[in-house]
């Protein structure tokens, strides 16, 4: 997105292991980024006042189910309010034209079926 002109503004935990995919990869090469927690609403909400994105790509999820197990309170914390706290910045922040949530297919049974998960309609 980069190498198109976009500026990439990214937000997110510290990485956890040292050295870090992040930094291996020179990640942070071209783009600035902010260490933060989702769940801290008044972090997230300023640093969309200072730099008014357009686009919004929220991927910020505790994602491994065995850590889920052992540390319940805190996945659902980040998961559902860490998602509240990204759509409400997005609300106030008039600069804002598009949101994109990204899912884990973690949550979807696996049906061993050719294409991907399908979302069921409770009854």
């Amino acid at each position: 997105m980069q190498a198109l002109g976009a500026e990439i503004i990214g937000f997110s935990l510290n990485p956890p292991s040292e050295p870090s995919l992040f930094e291996i990869a020179h990640v942070e090469q071209n783009m600035t980024s902010i260490h933060g927690d989702i769940r801290d609403l008044n972090h997230l909400s300023n640093v969309f006042n200072v730099h008014q994105p357009e686009i919004v790509i929220h991927m910020a999820a505790q994602s491994l189910v065995r850590q889920s197990y052992q540390s319940p309170v805190e996945t659902f914390s980040t998961n559902v309010m860490g998602t509240v706290n990204l759509l409400e910045s997005s609300r106030n922040t008039p600069s804002v034209k598009a949101a994109i949530a990204i899912n884990s297919a973690k949550c979807y049974e696996n049906s061993e079926q050719m294409w991907g998960g399908i979302e069921k309609r409770m009854q």
